[in-house]
């Protein structure tokens, strides 16, 4: 239960490449930070807190669309479940 208090931030979220210029980095997704931000923009990912002026996302709201996705439910059903979920 533990594991499900507190914030995810979108770089600990997305994941990253390895380029010339940054190391690889490997979030709670395996999609890109731009990704996410689309994802979400459409209605297919939670909708962040604003919290001192940057979006952050309660864990057990993630933790939950997660676990919906790899069950194989669509993203905008996922969104809605667990957002029920977390309240």
């Amino acid at each position: 239960m533990k594991e499900s208090l507190g914030y995810y931030s979108l770089k600990q979220l997305s994941s990253q490449a390895e380029t010339n210029r940054f190391k690889a980095r490997v979030g709670v997704f395996p999609w890109n930070a731009r990704t996410i931000e689309r994802m979400w923009a459409r209605g297919e990912f939670p909708q962040p807190l604003l919290w001192g002026g940057r979006n952050v996302w309660k864990k057990e709201v993630i933790n939950a669309f997660s676990r919906l996705i790899g069950q194989g439910m669509e993203p905008a059903e996922a969104v809605v479940q667990a957002d029920a979920a977390a309240v």
